[in-house]
């Protein structure tokens, strides 16, 4: 099995608390599945390495824009689907950062959503962000084959 990874959260210069779950989760998953094949595709403008190790991981830097750029392209205008974008064929792709891009084909996809707080404390986001999100989360869910949540209040939030 080919699992794809969107690990441009990895790439980050700052790393947040969704950089270091994700690195935490996709090493122990990368552990525990020694015979799926991992890809982890990023966008980023410098050379840094994502800190993910095994024999069965391969990281694949794709169109070195800056990551405002990226989001962009794959989100408010959603116009390039992400597999076309990466130049990457997967079974699974997984998305650890709340969006789910739109895919070519019948793609499986998880996304990962780690809480709602975006939507609950308007001091931690500008309106803007506030929308952005909101639209993003419907959309993975919608789109996406499986989304995987941090705790039982996340997923009662989502199904609310």
């Amino acid at each position: 099995m080919k699992i794809i990874v969107d690990a441009t959260v990895l790439a980050r210069p700052k790393p947040t608390g969704i950089d270091y779950y994700t690195r935490s989760s996709l090493q122990a998953a990368i552990e525990q599945m020694p015979d799926a094949e991992f890809e982890l595709a990023y966008m980023a403008t410098g050379t840094r390495g994502l800190g993910i190790i095994g024999s069965n991981v391969e990281q694949k830097r794709f169109l070195p824009l800056p990551e405002r750029f990226y989001s962009g392209l794959l989100h408010y205008m959603n116009v390039v689907p992400y597999n076309l974008l990466s130049r990457t064929r997967g079974d699974v792709y997984v998305f650890p950062n709340f969006s789910r891009p739109p895919m070519l084909g019948g793609t499986k996809s998880i996304t990962f959503i780690y809480d709602l707080s975006f939507a609950r404390i308007d001091a931690l986001n500008t309106p803007r962000h506030k929308k952005f999100l909101d639209k993003e989360v419907k959309g993975a869910i919608r789109r996406s084959s499986r989304i995987v949540v941090c705790s039982e209040s996340t997923k009662n939030d989502l199904v609310a």
